[in-house]
């Protein structure tokens, strides 16, 4: 009796991983095969979770996988959320410009692009966030530039990883998908709220800023505690075999997921909106205190200003989901971007640090709801079989977007000023509103 639930138990764990066990590969396009079979003895065919099935898991496992989850993005949140107050400090400690320190945003790209391969299905997990565990201790020790900037790629690759498992497993789950990854979305935001807080506190420590990573040290450290402790609560698992990614069968079934997912229209427009969308919210979290500080004279309490703009991003993804319901989620995406552009305006034209304050955080409010939207559409308009590698495509162009854009704004802020960022914002808002117009001309045709 004892054995038949053990074997229950990895049957079940196989098919909580099988939707989710994507390599950062596929963030290049290239999707795994989504459900290898177990190795050994507790392989059982008809227990196998097919693509485009829906994931049913009974309620406590799914509410620690969800509780592992919410805590990664809240750690990724913070971990985003701590650059913006800090670029003033670094540009002093290593004595360097824009454009250089630009370069920070870069490196997160160039992690979160990174490869991590064939891993046993808890090292999916544990290991991106060991990676991230090691950056928060380059980040926090006294070294040179170069080492620095490694530990944001090591950053990225963790971040980048757990991200994008995290939103393939919310999309294959049956019940709720919307409110769970509007949750999911809003855990991110809420890391990003609360960081700012404590690194403007250790912005203004000359030589001890680099301290504030200790931090973020302690809660990488939880995330991993907590992702071992969901997989020791909802059973013990066996590896999956490698012997299926080589398999003939597999490489071609891989191949035609890949040209299908390359063939729609669809997933490249919201590719090309992600990328708008991440590149702009990065860019004013990352450059607004900056901006406050050396054009509105804002001394370093102006690093809360980023913390008003997560929290505006936090609250409009948990507060606004009535109002997306009823209004519409395709329609209303344009009042947002709209009312984010007037407010940019302000920012841009009203000459005082209260007005550039007050406005950003309304922004990170209307910013708030649109990402959350674009995952229900994505859902809606992919066919399902190919969701999981469409929504890794999609998140990867979002990536590059968040180390282009804001590395862009920094090259212009090194030849022209940081006053750049205001008409810089308002050029990404209105391109990324033309953007969801060719969003809604192609996944209307996908979806026919």
């Amino acid at each position: 009796m004892e054995s038949r639930t053990t074997t229950s138990k990895e049957a079940l764990q196989a098919r909580i991983i099988a939707p989710v066990s994507v390599s950062t590969s596929t963030l290049r396009g290239e999707e795994e095969k989504t459900n290898p079979p177990l190795a050994g003895p507790f392989h059982d065919e008809s227990r196998d979770l097919q693509d485009g099935e829906d994931l049913h898991l009974p309620g406590n496992v799914e509410r620690w996988y969800l509780a592992a989850f919410f805590w990664v993005m809240i750690v990724c949140g913070w971990s985003d959320g701590t650059t913006g107050p800090l670029v003033p400090r670094m540009q002093e400690y290593f004595d360097i410009g824009y454009t250089v320190v630009s370069l920070v945003f870069v490196c997160v790209c160039i992690g979160r692009l990174g490869e991590i391969t064939k891993l046993s299905p808890r090292d999916v997990y544990t290991l991106p966030i060991s990676f991230q565990l090691i950056a928060y201790v380059l980040l926090a020790a006294p070294t040179p530039y170069p080492v620095f900037c490694i530990g944001f790629v090591l950053s990225g690759i963790g971040a980048g990883t757990v991200q994008c498992l995290a939103t393939a497993f919310l999309m294959k789950l049956h019940r709720n998908q919307n409110l769970k990854q509007c949750l999911c979305q809003a855990c991110y935001g809420l890391g990003a709220l609360v960081s700012p807080l404590i690194a403007t506190q250790f912005s203004v420590l000359p030589h001890r800023w680099r301290l504030h990573y200790l931090s973020s040290l302690g809660l990488a450290g939880l995330s991993f505690a907590l992702i071992l402790f969901a997989f020791r609560a909802s059973g013990n698992i066996e590896d999956l075999s490698n012997d299926a990614s080589s398999n003939a069968n597999a490489n071609a079934e891989t191949w035609s997921k890949m040209t299908r997912i390359m063939r729609n229209r669809a997933v490249h427009a919201l590719a090309m909106w992600a990328f708008l969308y991440t590149g702009t919210e990065v860019s004013l979290g990352g450059w607004i205190v900056t901006f406050l500080q050396e054009v509105r004279g804002g001394s370093a309490s102006a690093g809360y200003a980023s913390t008003g703009f997560w929290g505006g991003l936090t609250i409009g993804r948990l507060c606004f989901i009535w109002i997306n319901q009823k209004v519409g989620e395709r329609r209303i995406v344009f009042a947002y971007a709209l009312i984010a552009i007037g407010l940019d305006l302000v920012a841009w034209f009203v000459p005082t640090l209260m007005a550039g304050a007050v406005a950003t955080s309304f922004i990170g409010l209307c910013l708030g709801p649109m990402f959350p939207i674009m995952l229900s559409v994505a859902r809606h308009s992919i066919p399902h079989e190919i969701a999981s590698g469409s929504v890794a495509w999609i998140q990867s162009f979002g990536q590059v977007g968040s180390a282009m854009l804001p590395f862009t704004t920094g090259v212009l802020a090194q030849a022209v000023g940081i006053e750049v960022l205001q008409p810089a914002t308002v050029t990404m808002l209105a391109t990324m509103t033309l953007a969801w117009a060719a969003v809604l001309w192609f996944t209307r045709r996908s979806a026919r």
